[in-house]
């Protein structure tokens, strides 16, 4: 939105994106993994070859979520030298995703507009750890941390080692379902907002 003001004068309105609970809660299992979902360059996929080369005694799972096509065999490459690490291909239903979670890795690069992948995995008491750009502090609230030096793989590591024990891991859980549950992610509050914003412009004209 300050972008917009600022570079365009154009005001505007933040509306999420509609993630229905419904099609994301899952419960996970009780043994489960550090989820980081798109290993793309742009999503911070170097960012996270070094937490991971970083956390030896932590098991991750790296699911591909845009088609890799031609780069898939540099990704799993770039995996092969991780035995904490395992790789998921794409999948029809991310439930499957979110039930081997307990934390979800956002390292990405880019001035998110959103991030809904964050709302996805907070359905299910999933934390996330996201960088410091665009929508993604916006997204995760008091479900997650925020990673200012979101370029260095030990500023997450230290993250991760700071929430890995049990009572942490239950209050972030906790946090996450409720950070979910604001209002303006509910789909009545988008539906309304949205009607409003157009009824606006209609009565403009």
């Amino acid at each position: 939105v300050r972008w917009l003001e600022e570079s365009a004068g154009v005001p505007a309105e933040v509306l999420y994106p509609l993630v229905p609970r419904e099609d994301y809660e899952v419960e996970t299992a009780p043994e489960t993994s550090i989820l980081m979902i798109n290993p793309d360059p742009d999503k911070g996929f170097e960012t996270f070859l070094g937490i991971a080369a970083r956390l030896p005694e932590e098991r991750f799972l790296v699911v591909e979520s845009w088609p890799l096509n031609e780069d898939l065999p540099a990704v799993r490459a770039a995996l092969e030298p991780l035995p904490n690490v395992r790789f998921l291909p794409r999948v029809a239903d991310v439930r499957q995703v979110y039930r081997e979670g307990w934390l979800l890795l956002v390292p990405s690069k880019l001035a998110e507009a959103a991030g809904r992948v964050v709302l996805e995995a907070q359905w299910s008491g999933i934390p996330a750890l996201v960088s410091a750009r665009g929508g993604l502090p916006e997204m995760v609230g008091e479900g997650g941390m925020v990673i200012a030096e979101y370029l260095d793989p030990e500023a997450w590591a230290a993250a991760i080692r700071s929430v890995r024990d049990p009572q942490s891991r239950a209050r972030l859980s906790r946090a996450a379902r409720e950070s979910a549950q604001r209002q303006e992610f509910s789909p009545e509050f988008i539906t309304d907002r949205l009607l409003a914003i157009f009824h606006a412009v209609t009565d403009r004209r």
